[in-house]
């Protein structure tokens, strides 16, 4: 599954280097926040929400991709009953396509995690406090006006916990609010 959504993201990425031009952000920066909603793939991990969100400034790089940072947080719970807390900051490239009224993306960012434990086992107290992480995605996005759009993502996203806890392997589904300067 997970190859399928890689190899399907730089599919999305190939099909994007075409020149069709999108709402003129070359040179613009912007900034926005978003909800999001975890939902965990790895079995060790019971419970499949805990989104807290993510804010975001980024610059159009021209009008088919753009540079971001990121920050993000939400929580989980494993099956020992710990609940790990994962904050993350990360770089991405959005790279977009017109369609229509629509402005559809492909994201691939890299970044760090950092991990709180809370109600962890003695066994467990080897875990990482922090590693890298990676997120590739989609998303779309619709110009309110020239200066505010509303974006909808799903990415895939990927940290390492440490030995005893497994890695987080999880969907991240957000809809926010960017504002273009």
């Amino acid at each position: 599954m997970r190859k399928v959504v890689v190899l399907g993201i730089i599919a999305i990425f190939v099909v994007f280097l075409g020149t069709a031009l999108c709402q003129d952000i070359a040179g613009r920066w912007y900034a926005g926040a978003a909800a999001t909603y975890v939902q965990p793939e790895d079995a060790e991990f019971k419970e499949k929400l805990t989104g807290l969100g993510r804010i975001f400034v980024g610059k159009g790089i021209n009008n088919n991709l753009s540079a971001e940072l990121e920050a993000d947080s939400f929580r989980m719970k494993s099956k020992t009953g710990s609940k790990v807390r994962v904050s993350s900051v990360l770089a991405s490239l959005e790279l977009r396509k017109k369609f229509g009224v629509i402005y559809p993306y492909a994201l691939a960012g890299l970044g760090w995690s950092f991990f709180s434990f809370d109600g962890m086992t003695p066994a467990e107290t080897k875990d990482k406090s922090n590693s890298y992480a990676y997120k590739l995605g989609a998303g779309v996005e619709y110009f309110l006006n020239k200066d505010w759009a509303l974006n909808y993502e799903a990415a895939h996203f990927y940290t390492d916990t440490g030995d005893t806890h497994s890695d987080v392997w999880n969907w991240q589904h957000s809809i926010g609010i960017k504002y273009y300067f």
